[in-house]
């Protein structure tokens, strides 16, 4: 956004409140208040998960479970993305 020139340079800080710069990576991923969501719903799933560093790497790894049978991850990349 910052790039895009729809938010000023010192309003680039995220809006969890964190203080750390807001990124989507860091946002959907590593801040504390909505990175929270991830891990809420892998226990609600049950699985055990260790997420990747970016979006990309995140919704592969999560559609593409280990163990799971091809039909799952239909039902993945729709929970992936209602989480989104």
């Amino acid at each position: 956004m910052l790039r895009r020139r729809v938010l000023q340079p010192n309003n680039i800080l995220c809006v969890g409140g964190c203080g750390c710069t807001e990124t989507a990576d860091h946002l959907f991923l590593g801040c504390i208040l909505f990175g929270s969501v991830w891990m809420s719903l892998w226990r609600w799933l049950g699985i055990n998960f260790v997420p990747s560093g970016t979006i990309g790497e995140h919704f592969e790894q999560f559609i593409q479970l280990a163990g799971m049978p091809q039909p799952s991850h239909l039902f993945f990349k729709v929970v992936w993305l209602a989480c989104v």
